[in-house]
């Protein structure tokens, strides 16, 4: 089994990561788990299978207890004792990387195309993951400072969409007078237009380009992996607020 060739050495410290979220929980997983063959078809299935996962070392999961975006600084090679300002959220559970690539990221992109910004290289094997959080959440210190380089420009598409609002308009006043066949040619280009515009949103949510530039002094979370060699080490989760 080959180590990524860029793993994180025993001289580094830690790495920050801003981590959004609209599943009130984030995560970390082998890139090997961000394949959309995994997801489900409902939400609700997809929901629950996560408990199982966790349980199997698939991934650990932090429920956050809402949606937003939190500073997560993850320590990979060194162990870290906090201060006095934050409390220990959780040390019992372990998930497992067989590629060395990880994935630190909101649930949702589990079982999705990993985004490239929230990858990570560890050795493969067993980590246990021990959790902190700030006691109080006014103390998080971080700021988005911008882009690391231009916007990617519009496709075609992007720039071309206005052009089906007088379709659609059309449509409508079709559908009005009854005339279902030549209102539903005329609604049919803004359809899909929209599916393909809903397409490409999606793909810059899971690669954005360029990435944020930040710079993070107290972050919200500090998130500890450290390797073992326990046999049958539990798997779970876990969720702030509950120390």
């Amino acid at each position: 089994m080959n180590v990524p060739s860029t793993y994180v050495s025993s001289a580094s410290l830690h790495l920050d990561f801003l981590v959004g979220t609209d599943t009130a929980s984030i995560g970390v997983w082998d890139v090997k788990w961000s394949d959309p063959v995994i997801r489900e078809k409902s939400i609700s299935a997809f929901l629950k299978r996560l408990p199982q996962d966790a349980r199997e070392r698939r991934l650990f999961y932090l429920e956050t207890g809402g949606d937003g975006e939190s500073s997560v600084r993850l320590h990979l090679a060194k162990p870290f004792e906090p201060d006095s300002r934050y409390r220990l959220v959780d040390d019992r559970f372990h998930f497992e990387t067989d590629s060395g690539w990880c994935v630190l990221d909101g649930l949702e992109g589990y079982g999705s195309e990993a985004n490239v910004h929230q990858k990570f290289a560890i050795p493969p094997g067993t980590y246990r993951v021990t959790v902190y959080e700030l006691k109080d959440p006014e103390q998080e210190n971080s700021r988005v400072l911008g882009l690391e380089g231009p916007r990617p420009p519009l496709t075609l598409l992007e720039r071309m969409s206005f052009l089906t609002l007088p379709l659609l308009l059309v449509s409508l006043i079709l559908f009005w007078k009854k005339q279902f066949l030549f209102g539903g040619l005329c609604l049919l280009p803004p359809v899909v237009v929209s599916h393909f515009l809903s397409r490409q949103k999606a793909q810059r949510k899971r690669d954005p380009s360029p990435p944020h530039k930040f710079e993070i002094e107290t972050p919200a979370l500090h998130l500890v992996l450290q390797p073992t060699t326990i046999p049958d080490a539990p798997g779970g989760w876990a969720k702030l607020g509950e120390s």
